[in-house]
C-alpha cells in the first residue's frame, strides 16, 4: 500500500500535463498516508499476518 501512494506521487508528480487541481491532489494523498491508522498498524504487526 505504502508502495503503491509512492508509485502514485511519483507518477503525478512526472507527469507533464499542467492540472489546476494538481495542488488539491498532492495534499489529499499526503494527507491520506501521513495519518496514523491504530488499526493498520495492530495488522501490520500481527505475526499471524506475516504471509
Amino acid at each position: 500500500m505504502i508502495l503503491f501512494g509512492f508509485l502514485l506521487v511519483f507518477v503525478v508528480a512526472c507527469s507533464s500535463k499542467s492540472d489546476p487541481n494538481k495542488e488539491a491532489i498532492e495534499s489529499v494523498i499526503k494527507t491520506a498516508f501521513a495519518l496514523f491508522d491504530d488499526k493498520l498498524m495492530t495488522e501490520i504487526n500481527d505475526p499471524g499476518n506475516a504471509t
